[in-house]
């Protein structure tokens, strides 16, 4: 591990906090607090400062590119966004991303939050967890507002790079696969489930094109749309209709049904009812947004309308509720 590092194990009760795509861990820092993150090809870290990494490995397809070059590239991206907001705003920093506490050549060190909630696709989402979920919504587009106002792209699916603070409120953490043209940094590879059939992924498409390199504000919003819809249904896959479950349904049948997500020619999208944001998530998937921004005030409007109050001076923090008290304690 970086000399930064907590050394006490990688248990539970160790320094081990996770990885993000199996390809960047995450442990405590040696103040015990913090978080470290740094490549799972990471070997040792010399006296001169060079840093080490497990060549053969790093030839393999699951492992490409330089994780060096990448780690650099990351903190250069935690670094933007740390500058303050957008041109649009104060200049005050975002509270929906992760605060970037210091960098080493071998890793970078953030706040260490709660990596996962117990509640992510716990069933059809009633009363109070509803409204947990439409926070979560709405925060996650809060924090796409300043991030794609900076020239960044996440480029990661929102389950697995998103954390919580104690009270549940949602941060945007994972940066790995991140770009940003103004920095000439490319999209980095993170995919999975749902969100790797988008058809605004980078590497889809045109491969001449800037959103095939770069991503695009409408990658982010795909995720986001899949994300919240298996939130509000118990994870239900969003390309497949609703009566049916995976087993019911062909490889042969799949396979087409994410080929035409894909290809954009997808017609069969599910309708959830407003309070569950449906009519957002079909525009968020078909690419009807032209940025977070027209997202978050939809949902925001929908939120009003079924009754929701949101606090003084921030609009992506609903009123009304004790999320601790109604939850339980989040785990530090």
């Amino acid at each position: 591990m970086p000399k930064e590092a907590l050394f006490e194990g990688v248990g539970p009760d160790g320094g081990w906090l996770g990885d993000w795509h199996e390809r960047w861990n995450i442990v405590l820092a040696g103040n015990g607090r913090d978080a470290l993150v740094f490549s799972v090809l990471f070997v040792t870290e010399l006296d001169t400062g060079e840093v080490i990494y497990d060549e053969l490995d790093r030839r393999f397809e699951d492992h490409p590119g330089d994780p060096g070059q990448r780690l650099a590239e990351t903190i250069k991206i935690h670094e933007r966004l740390e500058e303050g907001g957008d041109l649009s705003d104060s200049g005050a920093r975002c509270k929906r991303v992760v605060k970037l506490l210091g960098s080493s050549p071998s890793c970078y060190r953030i706040e260490n939050l709660l990596p996962n909630s117990p509640l992510t696709g716990s069933g059809q989402a009633p009363g109070e967890c509803l409204a947990l979920y439409q926070r979560w919504a709405l925060q996650y587009l809060s924090a796409c507002r300043y991030i794609h106002g900076k020239g960044i792209v996440i480029n990661a699916p929102a389950d697995e790079c998103t954390w919580f603070r104690s009270d549940l409120s949602l941060v945007v953490a994972g940066f790995v696969g991140a770009s940003c043209p103004d920095l000439e940094i490319s999209a980095g590879g993170w995919w999975g489930g749902v969100t790797s059939c988008s058809p605004f992924s980078p590497y889809e498409g045109d491969s001449g094109s800037h959103a095939y390199r770069y991503g695009q504000p409408r990658t982010d919003l795909f995720d986001w749309a899949c994300w919240v819809y298996q939130l509000m249904t118990g994870g239900r896959n969003p390309f497949l209709p609703p009566a049916k479950v995976g087993a019911e349904v062909s490889s042969q049948e799949m396979m087409a049904r994410e080929k035409a997500v894909q290809m954009g020619l997808f017609k069969h999208w599910p309708s959830l009812p407003n309070d569950q944001l449906g009519p957002c998530l079909i525009k968020a998937w078909k690419g009807e947004y032209d940025s977070a921004d027209d997202a978050f005030r939809d949902v925001k409007a929908i939120l009003e309308g079924c009754g929701r109050a949101f606090a003084k001076g921030e609009e992506d923090e609903m009123e009304g509720f004790d999320w601790e008290a109604e939850f339980g304690p989040a785990r530090q």
